[in-house]
Formats: C-alpha cells, structure tokens, sequence
C-alpha cells in the first residue's frame, strides 16, 4: 500500500472537502427524483435504465434513507470511480501516469466539485472504466476470458446507461482500423460477449416492449431533433472545455495529436482508449448539431480516456526532464479548481454577485393577479428579452409603463419575472426551510399530511417528497409518462397538492385542472429567503377530491 500512498492521501482530501460541503448544500433535486425511483424499482423508467434507482437503493438500504445517506453515497461512487481510473491508468502506464491522472481529474469542475451530488452517471462511468480494463486485458492476452467479463460489464453498464453501445462501436471501429486487429471480427468469443451483454439487457427490452418503447423514442426524439443547426454545437463544445478544466480539455486534445505515434499499435492500451474514447465525444458533438439538448457533462467518458493518455504523457515528459514546465501546468490546473471551489463555497453562504434572474414569459400569469389587458399588452414587448439583473429588467419596465402603472404593479411585476433557481446553486439550497414553510401552510389549512404532491417538473416534487416526513408520492405534469408510482386516479381521490411557480403557475394549473378534471383552491405562497437571496418562491393549491 505504501507505493500507493499519495493516492490513498488525495482520495482521502477528496472524502473529507465534500462531506464538509455537504453540509451546506442539499442533495440536488435531480438527485432526489431518482431517489424516489429507488423506492420504487421497476424492470426500466421513462427516460433511463433502472441502475441508478438499483446504486440509489443499495446505499439507503446499508446506510439509511436519510441526506447524509444520499451524501455519503455520492462520495462513494465518486471516489470509486477516481480510484478505479487511477488503477486502470496504473496497471498499464505506472505509478506516475496513473498520479498524474488522478490530479489531472480531480482539476476538473466535473470529477471534483461535480462529486458533491450523486447522479446518473456514477454506476454507468464505474463499468466503463471495467469494460476499458478488460478490452486492453484481452488485447495483451488474447484470452477470451477477458470477454465474457467484458460481456457482464458491459451488460451491466447498458443497464446504466443507452450510450454504452458506444462503447462497442469504439471496440469494433478499434478493430477495423488497425489491420493486424481485423481478424478478431471472426472471433465467435467477441460475439458471444454480444449477446450476453443483450442477455443482461433483456429486463430492460421487456419493460419497453410493454411501455410501447417510449424509452426508445424519447431518446431518438431527444437526439435527432431541436435547436437551430449549430447552436448546441457551441454550447456543447465550449461546456465541455470548461467543465473537464480550461487547462486539459485543450491541452490533453492538443498532445493526443502531438503524439500521436504511441497510437500505432493497435494491441496497445494507449490505441484501445484513443478509441474507446474519442467515439462518444465525436459521437456527441455531431448529435449537438441537430438535438434538442447537448449537455456538456455527456463528454464524460470522454475525458476519463483522455486523462488518462495525458497521466501517461506528462509521465513520459517528467521522465524527459521537462519537470519545471509539468509542475508549472498541474499547479495551474489545481489552482484554478481550488479557486472555483472557493467561489462555488462563498457564493453558496453569501451571494456576492447577482446573476441575471428577470424574465417574462407567461402573460397569463398577470390575468390572474388581476392586471388589465392594456398593461398587458404594454409588457408583451418584453417576452422575447433575454433574462436580466433587477436594475436593468426595472429599466425595461420603466419605459413601458406609466408611472401610475408602475407604482400600482412594479411588485406583481418583479414576483411574476423573478426566477429564484436560475443558477445552478439556489436549487440545492434551502430546502429544509421550504418544508417547514409548506408544512405550517398545510396545517393551517388542516390538511396535513398529504399522499401527493403535484408539479410541473418532476424534480420539484420530488425534493419535497423527501424532506417531508411522511414522503408523499411525486406526480409530474410534465412527462406523465413517468408517474409510474402516482396513477391520475390514485391522485385525484386523494389528499394531494399542488406547487409552482409564480411565473408559470397559471399555465401549470390549467394542465393539472385538465389532467384530474377537477378544480384547484390556492392556499398560499412559499417563499425562502436566505443569507440575502430569494432562494424559492412558490404557489400552493390544493386538489379537490373527487
């Protein structure tokens, strides 16, 4: 263990920051919606495959269905993963690449400050780095007991996540690039690893063939169709960039070409994750042209390959006596992750900057608060103005209204434009004191406590299904595909609400009075305040029975 020392040392840092922070910061609300899967587990859901609801279950089972469970699980499988990358690095560039990897991770925002949550993506990441690692095994052994292994992991992995066909296009499109390697396209052992990661797949094929293969066509339709041609692409490229470090992303890309001889070999490990792992970048990057969404942190497994390439680089320069420019470079990455810790840290106690949070959106909403058509009208300008700081939304305002107009609804105005979770923080803030405010809102109503909570987005739900104690079930009017555990009938017969927000609450509440057929009765706001913020702001109705 001792030659693993300054592993064991960083890990160990990397354990104690985040439960620190995790103090201050609640479990994420997308976090919280897969909790509620694990409650519930089922063959597949909606939009993934159910390991995550499976990870999620194993560790409330073993710790506790608590937050610092749901924390404590995330360090977990965060740090499984880092050590499982510095392992796979380690048993084929040495111990320095394999360092050199894990510092070069933890100076990403994503593998460092995007541990503090539990997501998705941790299950299917740790059967990726498996799979890589059984590949290079086969690769140097030629034996096919490396398949069958990487046909179980990969079998597991799909049950995390679609994308790792990925990881089998990469294998085959290895193959056929080096031509001492094509020969392996007659192996009937690679097939039969085929066939039992299909095996392994099967419940969730099942679940799909009884559910119409929705979760097939959500994705199709996610992928192949949206923004305007090249939009995403930009957003998905410069996220990518900053979310693996605005010091590795370009330079690890950058010494992937410089030297690119040591990918001559194709039975090399060093050609196995060039492969592997520039399929899902490239892959992503061309669906980002066209798709509804491109999420920057789909790169994931992407970078995973490329750290490790570039652990064995910087090793190979060390070894070359390039050690002042090497310290120089791994400084400079760690320090800027340190420093947008900091940040993240101090902003999440004190707002220090305000983020641009005013918008108007749904006119209908002001209907309902009581303002006349004419003003109306006068503030329709303004729906196609991207969000604003208070000052210059104010502004805008200003040169639409009178001033008997503005002085009469300037508070209506702002309540109506405000959007309190604009920035990535707000939302996993504040949530035990949202509770109590709904809590004391339903008692005085006497209608606590409740069986459902409904909301536009399932996440909302979803976090005040958790905090509160009894753990009412979700229901979202957004995907209703997904309410596998709150049918429309069970809701409406039962003592259920409904919350959203300010500016979308009249559109919300048409939907849901045509979902359940019945009528809604408002019974007040939410509203958080916190360490000068207006963390969330929300309306609550009560469904009636029926």
């Amino acid at each position: 263990m001792r030659h693993h020392a300054i592993a064991i040392a960083i890990l160990s840092g990397h354990l104690i920051v985040f439960l620190f922070l995790g103090l201050f910061i609640n479990p994420h609300p997308d976090m919280l919606d897969h909790w509620v899967w694990s409650r519930y587990l089922s063959l597949s859901y909606y939009e993934h495959p159910p390991m995550v609801a499976l990870a999620i279950r194993l560790m409330t089972v073993l710790i506790g269905n608590s937050e610092f469970a749901l924390e404590l699980a995330a360090q977990i499988y965060n740090i499984s993963i880092l050590a499982l990358s510095y392992a796979v690095c380690y048993s084929f560039f040495g111990k320095r690449a394999a360092i050199f990897c894990l510092v070069l991770l933890e100076s990403t925002p994503y593998y460092f400050l995007g541990s503090v949550f539990l997501h998705i993506d941790q299950p299917f990441l740790i059967f990726w780095l498996l799979n890589l690692y059984l590949l290079c095994r086969f690769h140097q052994t030629n034996s096919h007991v490396w398949l069958i292994l990487l046909g179980i992991t990969a079998g597991l992995g799909a049950l995390s996540k679609y994308i790792t066909i990925l990881f089998y296009i990469g294998l085959f499109l290895h193959l056929l690039c080096y031509k001492e390697l094509r020969h392996h396209l007659k192996n009937p052992w690679l097939y039969l690893a085929g066939c039992l990661s299909l095996l392994i797949f099967t419940p969730v094929l099942i679940w799909n063939f009884q559910n119409e293969w929705v979760s097939f066509r959500f994705q199709f339709k996610r992928g192949l169709s949206g923004s305007p041609l090249g939009e995403n692409f930009i957003f998905f490229t410069l996220g990518h960039l900053f979310l693996f470090s605005l010091v590795w992303s370009w330079w690890g890309l950058y010494q992937l070409w410089n030297k690119r001889k040591i990918f001559a070999i194709g039975t090399q490990p060093e050609s196995i994750i060039l492969f592997i792992s520039i399929v899902p970048l490239i892959f992503f990057s061309a669906m980002s042209l066209r798709g509804s969404i491109a999420d920057p942190h789909w790169a994931n497994v992407a970078y995973l390959g490329i750290m490790m390439l570039s652990g064995k680089i910087l090793a190979h320069d060390w070894d070359a006596h390039h050690r002042n420019y090497i310290k120089r470079m791994v400084s400079g990455g760690v320090l800027l992750n340190i420093a947008i810790l900091v940040i993240v840290f101090l902003y999440v106690q004190k707002p220090f900057i305000e983020i641009p949070q005013y918008q108007l959106r749904y006119y209908s909403a002001f209907e309902k608060q009581g303002l006349p058509q004419e003003t109306i009208e006068k503030l329709r300008t303004l729906k196609r103005i991207a969000p604003l700081q208070k000052k210059e939304f104010l502004q805008r305002v200003e040169t639409l209204l009178s001033a008997e107009e503005l002085e009469k609804y300037e508070n209506i105005i702002l309540k109506i434009a405000q959007d309190p979770n604009f920035d990535l923080i707000t939302p996993a803030i504040g949530w035990e004191q949202s509770t109590a405010e709904l809590i004391t809102l339903l008692k005085q109503a006497n209608l606590y406590p409740i069986d459902y909570i409904i909301s536009k987005e399932f996440q909302l739900s979803s976090a005040f299904s958790f905090y509160l104690p009894n753990q009412p079930l979700p229901h979202s009017l957004e995907k209703p595909e997904r309410n596998q555990w709150s049918p429309v009938d069970d809701v409406r017969r039962s003592n259920s609400i409904l919350v959203c927000k300010p500016h979308s609450c009249s559109r919300v509440l048409r939907r849901a009075e045509a979902r359940f057929e019945s009528n809604f009765t408002h019974l007040g706001e939410i509203k958080t305040l916190g360490n000068g913020r207006l963390i969330r702001q929300l309306e609550v109705y009560h469904l009636t029975p029926n």
